[in-house]
């Protein structure tokens, strides 16, 4: 369920200002804007896995393995439209051998992002919800170091540098985040490791002095 948050790392990697996601009965439809994709990157979404690994194939790797890991939700369908206004396109995936890409007649500009599961079965529709559910936690957890103005439901996520008292930020060229002493007693320092303001990694290991908690990016 962390597609949310790879498409979220995808979206700052195409250099976007915001991040959106609307999560309906039974839909969850997201937006982001910064650099459109293009018509043959998204007529073959997956080709990136088989190249070699570079900052330019980063942002295509990061959409590539959300749609594979929302494809498990087995939705009907994905729906994935980007491209300038007037030139906009879309892909319409339900499961990895079907898939279809058009013209997209769509008047807006960003990137846009719609699951939809509304037409399985109850016990289906359910599991995919809970699922959608998790993904959406799991971006509010771990998205605190984002530059992206983050709304999920309506509601404005803090941005990073809100940080709460008692936390020292830190910021050095692209590299940010924040320390802090924790409140409880506690045996182990916790560090979370981050790619594109979006959570990638716990640590957990004892410090030789004081306990910490930490985020960096």
């Amino acid at each position: 369920a962390g597609f949310a948050l790879l498409w979220l790392r995808c979206a700052a990697a195409g250099g976007a200002s915001y991040f959106t996601v609307n999560l309906e009965s039974s839909a969850m439809r997201i937006y982001f804007d910064g650099r459109p994709f293009k018509r043959e990157e998204l007529a073959d979404p997956y080709r990136c896995l088989f190249d070699k690994r570079s900052k330019e194939t980063e942002r295509n790797r990061l959409l590539a393995v959300g749609l594979l890991s929302a494809l498990r939700l087995a939705p009907l369908p994905i729906i994935f439209s980007s491209g300038a206004r007037g030139k906009r396109f879309s892909l319409q995936l339900v499961s990895l051998e079907k898939e279809t890409f058009q013209d997209e007649p769509d008047p807006h500009n960003d990137t846009a992002i719609e699951i939809e599961w509304g037409r399985v079965s109850i016990t289906g529709e359910a599991s995919q919800r809970a699922a959608a559910l998790e993904a959406v936690t799991l971006l509010r957890e771990g998205c605190s170091l984002s530059n992206l103005q983050i709304t999920i439901d309506g509601e404005k996520l803090p941005g990073w540098r809100e940080a709460a008292a008692g936390r020292s930020l830190f910021e050095d060229g692209p590299s940010r985040g924040w320390v802090a002493v924790p409140e409880e007693p506690v045996t182990e320092s916790s560090i979370e490791l981050y790619s594109h303001g979006a959570r990638v990694e716990t640590l957990s290991m004892k410090l030789p002095v004081a306990q910490l908690r930490a985020k960096g990016y």
